[in-house]
């Protein structure tokens, strides 16, 4: 049996469980890869830009997920009301669909994913435990009815629980040296806060990212898509970490780079 994995993003109204969805991304990535995790169009033929190709990139009503009793916070209001143009331009990249069509396409997309990777299941990761899954399920509890959207416990994970076991296996393992090429920044400094190790391992190649970047939806940060396909480089780098302590060898820095 092959897996696949998906993550996905969403911005949203609240930071509740029952918070409306303003935008909705996933990306599709292969945790086998040795160079490109993503499935692009030179790698594995998924589709460009009709609708499910290499991401997809979806907004579902405000106004029927309001009717339906969804939560629209005002301290969020004003947290996004306070940040740059471009950050909120990145919630309109997409012509908002009835919330009933976000389920639909998704379970399209996510069938042809799988059958162009060739894989029998797939894995969803989403940035945290406690928002993007539960604020999802909650979404799917009330638009999902024909339950196209599969939501088994064992078909989750989350980028941050992972970061945090994979940081200290790597440290424990003598390691540290390896993944972080910055001297000056600690194992100490990522226990007070782990966010911070991301700005100091390999980023995305100009060739990963101008092949992903279909349209310009990459280049937009905090966009769905961005955060999406940075967990997941990240993910995947980590993974490729973890894989060479198990087997004792050094870390392929160099190679990702």
């Amino acid at each position: 049996m092959r897996t696949i994995d998906i993550t996905f993003d969403l911005e949203t109204t609240s930071l509740q469980p029952t918070a409306a969805i303003m935008s909705f991304g996933a990306v599709a990535w292969n945790r086998e890869a040795k160079s490109n995790p993503f499935l692009l169009n030179d790698n594995m033929a998924i589709g460009c830009n009709d609708g499910f190709g290499r991401y997809i990139i979806l907004a579902p009503h405000l106004s029927q997920q309001f009717v339906s009793g969804f939560d629209f916070d005002r301290n969020t209001a004003r947290w996004w009301n306070s940040q740059s143009d471009d950050v909120k331009d990145a919630i309109d990249m997409a012509e908002p669909v009835r919330c009933e069509r976000l389920v639909t396409e998704f379970s399209h997309w996510l069938l042809n994913v799988l059958d162009v990777a060739g894989a029998d299941s797939y894995r969803l990761w989403c940035q945290g435990s406690d928002f993007d899954l539960s604020i999802f399920r909650h979404f799917l509890s009330v638009f999902d009815t024909d339950h196209l959207i599969k939501l088994h416990h064992c078909y989750f994970r989350d980028a941050r629980t992972f970061t945090l076991e994979a940081v200290e296996a790597i440290f424990k393992a003598g390691k540290w040296g390896e993944l972080v090429d910055t001297p000056d920044y600690k194992y100490d400094d990522f226990c007070a806060n782990p966010q911070t190790i991301y700005a100091h391992l390999p980023q995305m190649t100009e060739r990963v990212k101008d092949l992903l970047d279909y349209n310009g939806e990459l280049s937009a940060r905090h966009s769905v898509l961005f955060d999406a396909a940075h967990s997941s480089w990240n993910v995947w780098l980590l993974r490729r970490c973890v894989d060479a302590v198990i087997a004792g060898k050094s870390l392929p820095m160099e190679d990702i780079k």
